[in-house]
């Protein structure tokens, strides 16, 4: 039994999340026509005209843009025209994730929290919040000054100084 337990152990089973975890960001660039469509999408969305804004972000997606696969990402997690469907909305925060815009990173990073459709991992979950906050997310530099709240005073300081910095009225 004790050598069973050294090759699992030496396997890595049992370790599910303190694997390393550090993938490559690769940030997007869009054009001013990308802007402009974005900001059509959204303003469709803010108004809750989802049919308009499925039609107009359908080609930004096509083309990678990492805001509108965070929002299509939103729209199936919350079930806006689309199948309620959490996993899926996990893979479309991470991958708009992986191309740098910190709302998708902020959204990841619950995902690990909560297993909205991923695994729970502490490490990534962890990775997600702190690129974000650092992205510049507000909602993750208060949980990340939250997380520092009981041990280590200058990091609580310094994500809730940033927050706060924002508008943050809870940071304040």
């Amino acid at each position: 039994i004790v050598i069973l337990a050294l090759l699992w152990a030496l396997a890595g089973a049992g370790a599910a999340g303190t694997e390393k975890y550090a993938p490559v960001i690769t940030p997007y660039v869009e054009s001013d026509a990308q802007k402009q469509q974005m900001a059509k999408a959204s303003e469709a969305y803010d108004k809750g005209d989802y049919e308009t804004t499925k039609r107009l972000l359908a080609p930004l997606v096509e083309a990678g843009h990492p805001k509108a696969i965070n929002a299509i990402g939103l729209m199936h997690d919350y079930g806006f025209r689309y199948d309620k469907d959490e996993m899926l909305a996990c893979e479309l925060y991470e991958k708009a994730a992986l191309k740098g815009y910190a709302s998708a990173q902020w959204n990841t990073s619950i995902c690990y929290a909560q297993a909205g459709g991923k695994n729970k991992f502490k490490r990534k979950r962890l990775y997600w919040l702190e690129l974000a906050a650092d992205n510049g997310n507000e909602s993750a530099q208060v949980r990340m000054a939250a997380n520092y709240y009981d041990f280590d005073r200058e990091q609580f300081l310094y994500w809730g100084k940033k927050a706060a910095a924002q508008g943050n009225t809870f940071a304040k």
